[in-house]
């Protein structure tokens, strides 16, 4: 059994959930076949399913019996839109500090008076 979780008699986690998750995960694999189907992905899809983790539990059950992306490379998800590069961010001029503006610290004391 995939999910042991979704047949322990929770009033949550029922089995009609579990088919639920499972037909609709591999309906999508069908329908995208031989392209990878992310967790991501099918969670965006699966509406009042239960929560991510569920959802994740399932998908990674199915993936190891076989059920979805067999035979699809984990890079084979739909391609994303180039990302738009940004500019470059202002760098501020590094200002040397001089004996006059020189913090008046142990440190600063030492090196002042060893030059």
């Amino acid at each position: 059994m995939a999910s042991p979780e979704f047949f322990q008699g929770s009033a949550v986690k029922t089995p009609e959930r579990y088919k639920r998750i499972r037909n609709g995960l591999v309906e999508m694999w069908r329908k995208q076949r031989p392209r990878y189907l992310s967790k991501t992905a099918a969670r965006k899809q699966l509406k009042d399913c239960g929560d991510v983790n569920v959802i994740g539990r399932v998908h990674e059950a199915l993936e190891r019996m076989g059920a979805i992306n067999f035979g699809a490379e984990a890079g084979d998800s739909v391609p994303r839109p180039p990302a738009v590069p940004r500019p470059p961010k202002p760098v501020a001029p590094r200002v040397k500090p001089t004996t006059e503006s020189a913090p008046s610290s142990a440190l600063s004391r030492y090196v002042l008076w060893k030059t």
